[in-house]
């Protein structure tokens, strides 16, 4: 608000001193976006059955590379390597043998599947679980050792299924367009993505902050225009990308002293001067004098109007103390402004 003492005369200096603000300036946006997925575990498996691999009758077996795992076999501590036998259209795994199923991705179960007349060797393994009754091992790991026990007998092993855990790619629900909702304190109160109000942030990270830097993890105070930034935390499995808010903006306060202000436009170069001056300093005066110098040059401003506010860029400012008031003159020039000084007297 601007108050009068009384009318007064104003000169036309050349070089131009005028009460009021700078031009306005342009500001600018940002733009998010993207697709991003999460991973599930589901579970995928195969199976080999040795019967269909075209081996002959007693042919020792080394390796079977199957579409996702090698399955090997080493005579290990028995003098008779495995071989496979027509006879029950299996694998002879002898006692002291071993067979190592590994794989580059994640097995969660392997089930072995016996032929005719199978031996009652045990069957140990060197991770997990393996239950006998079942014929299957549980556990999760990328390779896993068989032994067939005892010096004696053997194994027929017909087939093996291997179970895997793999990642399944879900799409997310992108909230780069979602609408944020803040409080009365500037602090976010909610986003609503489609038809789905979100009050519940706890699977967000908010910050605030312009948009070259919006790393505040609570609403600023300081004067100056912010955004709010919503992106869903790593424990959120449903939402990417980032929300922004509507721009908003925090007011400030002035102290007691000078400020300046600089702009550009249109060729012309702008400095504001703002003067905080107690009403106690203006008491019985007529009139306050402005004297801007640059260089050798000095021209002077009469102005019998002061304010209790002024807004600049869009921020609007108050007198921190109510006992002070606000006197505001603009210097504009063609020419440079470097080394421009102003004062303020009153008469």
């Amino acid at each position: 608000m601007k108050h009068t003492w009384k009318k007064a005369a104003v000169f036309t200096l050349a070089l131009a001193l005028v009460a009021g603000g700078l031009p306005a300036n342009v500001g600018g946006g940002g733009l998010f976006g993207g697709t991003a997925i999460v991973a599930n575990a589901v579970e995928t498996s195969e199976t080999v059955t040795f019967s269909e691999l075209g081996y002959d009758n007693q042919e020792t077996v080394e390796s079977v590379e199957a579409q996702n795992c090698t399955i090997t076999f080493s005579r290990g501590t028995n003098s008779n390597p495995p071989k496979y036998y027509n006879t029950g259209s299996a694998i002879r795994v002898y006692g002291g043998n071993t067979v190592t199923i590994s794989s580059t991705k994640d097995i969660s179960e392997i089930r072995l599947s016996f032929g005719l007349s199978d031996g009652t060797n045990d069957i140990t393994v060197d991770t997990g679980e393996y239950d006998s009754g079942e014929a299957t091992w549980t556990g999760n790991a990328k390779s896993v050792e068989f032994t067939v026990g005892g010096t004696k007998g053997h194994r027929k092993i017909a087939s093996v299924t291997v179970v895997y855990n793999e990642a399944a790619t879900v799409s997310k629900t992108n909230i780069s367009t979602a609408t944020v909702t803040l409080a009365a304190d500037n602090s976010v109160s909610s986003i609503t993505v489609g038809e789905n109000n979100i009050t519940d942030l706890s699977g967000f990270d908010i910050t605030y902050g312009t948009d070259d830097s919006h790393t505040a993890a609570t609403p600023p105070t300081a004067a100056g225009k912010y955004y709010a930034y919503v992106t869903p935390n790593s424990t959120n499995t449903d939402y990417e990308g980032t929300a922004k808010s509507a721009q908003f903006i925090v007011n400030g306060t002035l102290a007691d002293g000078k400020y300046e202000q600089y702009a550009t436009k249109d060729g012309k170069n702008y400095t504001r001067f703002v003067f905080v001056k107690p009403k106690s300093e203006i008491a019985g005066k007529n009139k306050g004098v402005f004297s801007a110098t640059l260089g050798e040059t000095t021209k002077t401003f009469d102005t019998t109007t002061y304010y209790t506010g002024v807004t600049s860029n869009g921020i609007h400012y108050t007198v921190a103390d109510e006992d002070s008031v606000m006197f505001v003159v603009t210097v504009s020039s063609t020419g440079s402004l470097d080394g421009l000084t102003c004062e303020l007297d009153f008469e």
